[in-house]
């Protein structure tokens, strides 16, 4: 989940999130979720797309639950 929220904030860094942005994430899905996987995640992804994210707070989690 982690990974989706930090990919969505990326997305959002220049204000609006791109097709071809898009597309590069969901090449990345597909080939490591399969694409059941990649379409749960791209839903999820829309959503986070829609809310304001900490991109301090994502970068805490990400740390905390990381082995190096």
């Amino acid at each position: 989940m982690s990974l989706l929220v930090l990919v969505a904030c990326i997305m959002k860094a220049d204000g609006n999130a791109s097709k071809s942005e898009l597309n590069v994430v969901k090449r990345f899905l597909v080939a490591n979720f399969g694409e059941q996987g990649a379409l749960e995640a791209l839903q999820i992804l829309k959503n986070l797309l829609n809310q304001p994210i900490d991109v301090s707070e994502v970068s805490m989690q990400i740390n905390r639950y990381m082995n190096y």
